[in-house]
């Protein structure tokens, strides 16, 4: 009988994990509540969402915002939020179409302990 073996982590090399400036960017994007938000929605809606979808999302789940700052989130994601975690590696974006291609990434793991530490349980 022979035996295969799969990596634990995924696509990702035991290189990915070790490198500081990839940890360094995850801990930056993960750093902001919106970017993390845009995260959560992200895994729980197939991995794809439109940008005005994501902008309501977090004025639901963020107590500071009301539904009259909406437009302001959604001017947030586009130009700053959005750019950052594309640049970053962590998202596509075509048009206002968002999409977490890699959800096996060294991100995850990040992900899920920050979401057991939100004060929020709506996610």
């Amino acid at each position: 009988m022979s035996s295969n073996s799969t990596s634990v982590t995924g696509t990702n090399s035991e290189d990915d994990w070790g490198r500081p400036d990839e940890l360094d960017t995850i801990m930056e994007v993960l750093s902001d509540h919106h970017r993390r938000y845009v995260l959560y929605h992200l895994r729980n809606s197939d991995n794809s969402a439109e940008c005005e979808e994501l902008a309501e999302r977090i004025v639901e789940w963020d107590d500071r915002t009301t539904e009259h700052d909406e437009e302001d989130v959604l001017t947030e994601l586009r130009h700053k939020h959005l750019p950052k975690m594309e640049a970053a590696g962590i998202l596509d974006r075509e048009g206002e179409k968002v999409r977490f291609d890699e959800p096996n990434m060294p991100i995850e793991s990040y992900l899920d302990l920050a979401v057991e530490l939100e004060p929020s349980e709506s996610f």
